[in-house]
């Protein structure tokens, strides 16, 4: 919740029913103390719908 996402919204990205913006994983990052991270959790996540797609 430190991010400001509903549970509903959690629960969607946990249960892989949505994947989460680019800006939202970017915000997690910065909320977990880790913002060096983001970036790479931005290109696994392109990676994975580009896989997705394929």
């Amino acid at each position: 919740m430190l991010v400001g996402w509903h549970e509903s919204e959690c629960s969607r990205y946990e249960s892989g029913a949505r994947s989460p913006s680019e800006a939202d994983l970017r915000a997690w990052a910065l909320r977990c103390g880790v913002p060096h991270s983001a970036e790479d959790l931005v290109t696994t996540a392109r990676g994975i719908d580009g896989t997705y797609v394929e």
